[in-house]
């Protein structure tokens, strides 16, 4: 039973982790050399190759075939710079130091580029290699080179009817970005949708879209969508990046409800009170209530909250509520902490029931009292 476990675990997770299966792989290349070149270590030197790559992607290696003009071996340092365009008076897009080092005869120089730019299929590229001066390598130093053009898609910067021995890597993009959600795309105000991306974990960074405009600080594999709109991620792995699939959510507006003011006091002995509530079609609640009638002397005496929960057609609910207080000019009994307004055309005795206080207060004829009770008496 263990081992069935550890095996269904490492299934789960190669699931999970798609990685990208992209590498840096030999694009172009010019390898046939009928001649070297003795290159100087003057300021102001350098060698260098046009190149028209075949796949988008990461510039990502050079090689330079060079030779020992010397005996012994030749080393030193250089600076690689990689140019848009044909020559060096385009744009620079990559520059970092390289080192060199032939123990004898031919031997192919690997300069794997640290910050690797962008390419574009079918685009002209130029490397360039300029020796650094007291960088230790001799003056003059070698490079392999064809005497005539036979690499189609560039030219050799000092020989523009020959070639340098070079070979140019580019890493591709093979991104299939995919989202997808678990969740109902159509929802109330106050719902969501959990989105998710196919490919997570390392080497992948993520940046959701909304209407195709990037929601800020959405950069996790998951984002939690609460808006109504068209979402879509944007997958970025070692530099290589993807759109995915739109997904759709759409989100309900919360009905507006509402009821019609009532008395915020009611006698005991009224006749029952219509209630009115907006939209039609909602359902009144509460003590009291049947339908949308409200029974003050079902209710009972005391303060009174009257509910009504209204459902559109989308199944979207809300809700409004009301207040009132029942009361009783014949003998009230009060049991809660409420301001309670008792309106008398005689002379009538009161018993209020409250503990700690003094229990008849006598009203006169066209009296108006409010009495408010402190829960610390109770």
């Amino acid at each position: 039973m263990k081992t069935i476990k550890l095996i269904y675990l490492f299934i789960t997770i190669i699931g999970i982790h798609n990685f990208v299966s992209a590498q840096c792989q030999l694009d172009q290349s010019q390898t046939y050399s009928n001649g070297g070149r003795s290159a100087r270590n003057i300021p102001g030197a350098y060698e260098g190759q046009s190149f028209t790559v075949g796949i988008s992607g990461k510039l990502c290696k050079i090689e330079m075939l060079m030779f020992s003009t010397v005996p012994g071996p030749m080393s030193g340092s250089g600076t690689l710079k990689i140019y848009s365009g044909n020559g060096v008076s385009g744009p620079l897009l990559a520059s970092q130091t390289v080192y060199v080092y032939v123990p004898s005869g031919d031997v192919w120089q690997s300069w794997t580029i640290s910050s690797p730019p962008t390419v574009v299929a079918g685009s002209i590229y130029t490397f360039q290699f300029i020796p650094t001066q007291g960088g230790g390598l001799p003056d003059p130093y070698g490079v392999r080179v064809s005497l005539t053009n036979v690499h189609p898609g560039g030219v050799d910067l000092n020989n523009p009817t020959g070639d340098l021995a070079f070979k140019v890597h580019v890493q591709s993009c093979s991104l299939n970005a995919n989202i997808y959600t678990n969740s109902p795309t159509s929802f109330c105000q106050g719902g969501s949708a959990i989105l998710y991306s196919s490919q997570q974990g390392s080497p992948f960074t993520y940046q959701w879209l909304l209407n195709n405009n990037p929601i800020n600080g959405a950069t996790n594999s998951t984002y939690t969508a609460t808006q109504t709109g068209n979402y879509s991620l944007i997958l970025d792995s070692l530099g290589c990046k993807d759109t995915s699939n739109i997904i759709s959510i759409t989100v309900y507006p919360l009905p507006s409800v509402s009821i019609n003011p009532i008395p915020s006091y009611i006698n005991y002995f009224a006749s029952p009170l219509t209630l009115t509530g907006n939209p039609n079609g909602g359902t009144f609640s509460g003590s009291g209530i049947t339908g949308n009638i409200f029974n003050p002397s079902a209710a009972g005496l005391g303060k009174h909250t009257i509910f009504y929960n209204y459902t559109n057609n989308y199944g979207c609910s809300n809700s409004a509520n009301v207040t009132t207080i029942v009361y009783d000019t014949l003998g009230v009994v009060c049991t809660s902490y409420d301001t309670i307004l008792i309106s008398v055309t005689d002379t009538l005795i009161v018993d209020v029931v409250l503990t700690g206080l003094l229990p008849q207060i006598i009203l006169t004829q066209f009296v108006f009292i409010q009495i408010r009770f402190n829960p610390l008496y109770r």
